[in-house]
């Protein structure tokens, strides 16, 4: 239950019930014995050598970094607004919107036997999320529930925000899951300040103030950066995201405002659903000390139950615990991280959401002990997997299938991968999807021993490592000057699948690959490296009555790019696209010298000349 929690990422609050409160309901006492000498029941301590010019040593290392106080000052310091924005019970909302006669019944929505999530109609009735259907249906009978393991359209929703957020606010959006985005939005609240410097602002939403409900009321001392003016229009922005993504698409959302990512998480789950939360720099420190130490992003189940090993359940437990017992049980670097974190300090950056680097699929159950009942699951993840390849995101080059075994109640995850050969070119989706089943079933052979009795508990599909089309990269401005040419067709013959199944994993997609199609990769992207120098002489002309300018010689374009249309540029532009021609092309020179003088055939080829000399 611990790890299906765990990969939805789902935070637990003392408060709530959840399967193991028995655990937490331990009562921990203080030890005999020191804090210090104390070992992690868990985690033990490894046995060191009796020597006694190593134990002084190692004494002498471990007091010198102890002593090391841990720096509690940020970087970037309060400079930066960050806004955390979490759609409130994502998928109960998007099955809301599919189906409006659900808003007003309890809804859950399940995921084979647990129901993952549900309307806050439903936790009125005691329904929690993450818990079994037979425990919900306990707590309420009138219990709607919803299939809700077809991903898909969720993933169209959470899209639809990710990609309204970049458009109309701030290209700095960093996705957490699909219901979860932080915004760096200070770069906008430096030019609404600049633009209007005397409008006089209020905050939106809630102001945190510990357990004080008035916290509008809240007597506020300025601070001398001016984060809270900064902070304030902060709060302004985020009301104007939730109101964008409500018209956008129907979602409601709660979000968190402060000056790094950490605390904009926090506080966003203050005040919920549909509402909105700032916390002042100030007010960090009461914030945190209300928290377990497993509240904080970062300290994850296993690193919280080695921490109740020693006696912290809080963040204030944390705190006041000795540095030594800390760096004894988790290292210096941890234990310096552990603390900065419970000091409020965050200086990780928001990472924009980049391209796909792999889209997967799995599908967990109790078991699976024939072929035929993995070649059902492995179509059913493909076909599931196949209408998320588009031409935007690129082709993908890899396949891979893991799988988890089961083997005296022992688990244990495998995977086995392989190139996509050419042949699946994802234009036919019914080609395609026999061809990948082809696949997946060579490498499902490679992981498992079919001819013995087998049990699994898992089988999952991922593609990986895409590629896109030269049609999705021809958004480059360079691109569009390239001459039109007729493009050779190429004709290889390829083996078929089946032979998939007799040969190595190195060897398994390469039979499916045309034996010309390296050769024709490396010829295109040397001729597209080399870089030309194109002497041209055109005259005046007449155009529809306009006068074209006379092209100054020795015009530097690589090769394919048509001199006439890109001479008709601005000489700034020109400028500046032929500076990184020529900077690709000295990068492409070292490239290639570093590649011919590697390895054992560079003595070989320095020897060449002197014998030929002799």
């Amino acid at each position: 239950m611990d790890d299906f929690r765990s990969s939805y990422d789902y935070l637990y609050r003392e408060g709530e019930s959840s399967d193991d409160d028995d655990e937490e309901g331990f009562i921990f006492r203080s030890p005999v014995t020191s804090g210090c000498s104390r070992q992690s029941v868990i985690f033990p301590s490894k046995r060191r050598r009796i020597d006694s010019s190593s134990s002084q040593l190692n004494q002498r290392t471990e007091s010198a970094a102890i002593q090391r106080p841990v720096q509690l000052d940020s970087c970037f310091g309060h400079s930066r607004t960050i806004i955390h924005v979490d759609i409130d019970c994502f998928y109960a909302q998007v099955e809301m919107i599919r189906r409006p006669e659900l808003r007003h019944v309890p809804l859950g929505i399940q995921q084979k036997h647990i129901v993952v999530t549900c309307n806050y109609v439903a936790r009125e009735h005691g329904v929690k999320k993450l818990v079994f259907v037979s425990d919900a249906k306990k707590k309420c009978p009138d219990l709607v529930l919803v299939n809700g393991e077809d991903l898909t359209v969720y993933r169209e929703f959470s899209g639809k925000v990710h990609s309204l957020l970049t458009r109309k606010f701030t290209p700095l959006v960093e996705r957490l899951g699909m219901d979860e985005n932080f915004l760096d939005v200070t770069e906008l609240v430096s030019s609404r300040l600049l633009s209007n410097p005397s409008e006089d602002r209020n905050y939106s939403g809630h102001l945190y103030h510990g357990s004080s409900d008035n916290s509008l009321e809240k007597v506020i001392s300025p601070c001398p950066c001016g984060c809270h003016e900064r902070l304030k229009l902060g709060s302004v922005i985020a009301a104007e995201v939730r109101q964008a993504i409500l018209q956008d698409t129907g979602l409601t959302c709660c979000a968190g405002i402060a000056h790094n990512k950490l605390l904009a998480k926090l506080v966003g789950g203050w005040r919920k659903p549909n509402m909105q939360t700032t916390l002042l720099p100030e007010d960090a420190e009461s914030l945190l000390s209300g928290l377990q130490a497993r509240d904080i992003p970062g300290i994850g189940h296993s690193m919280a139950k080695k921490l109740r090993t020693i006696n912290i359940l809080s963040v204030t437990d944390l705190l006041t615990c000795s540095q030594q017992v800390l760096a004894k049980e988790f290292g210096n670097s941890l234990a310096e991280q552990m603390v900065r974190l419970c000091h409020g300090i965050d200086d990780s950056k928001v990472i924009p959401s980049g391209e796909f680097k792999s889209i997967s699929d799995e599908d967990s159950f109790k078991k699976c002990s024939t072929l035929d009942d993995a070649r059902k699951r492995l179509e059913s993840l493909i076909d599931g997997l196949l209408p998320r390849v588009s031409y935007d995101i690129g082709i993908p080059q890899t396949v891979r299938v893991t799988v988890r075994k089961q083997e005296d109640k022992v688990y244990k995850r495998e995977s086995r991968q392989c190139q996509i050969p050419n042949t699946v070119s994802f234009n036919n989706k019914d080609k395609t999807r026999d061809l990948l089943l082809a696949i997946c079933l060579s490498l499902f052979n490679k992981v498992v021993d079919v001819k013995k009795p087998f049990h699994l508990t898992l089988i999952g599909v991922s593609l990986t490592n895409f590629h896109k089309s030269s049609a999705a990269q021809s958004k480059k401005i360079s691109n569009f000057f390239e001459r039109s040419c007729s493009q050779q067709a190429c004709s290889a013959s390829f083996a078929t699948c089946s032979s998939l199944l007799l040969k190595d994993d190195q060897h398994d997609c390469e039979a499916l690959n045309g034996p010309n199609d390296v050769t024709t990769k490396e010829q295109e992207l040397r001729q597209s490296s080399v870089l030309t120098t194109q002497v041209i002489q055109l005259n005046e002309t007449s155009i529809d009555g306009l006068n074209t300018k006379k092209i100054e010689p020795n015009t530097i374009c690589p090769s394919g790019i048509d001199p006439t249309v890109f001479c008709e540029l601005p000489s700034e532009i020109q400028k500046e696209l032929q500076a990184s021609w020529q900077q690709q092309g000295k990068h492409d020179k070292v490239a290639t010298k570093v590649k011919k003088s590697s390895g054992i055939q560079k003595y070989f080829a320095s020897q060449s000349p002197r014998k030929s000399g002799i």
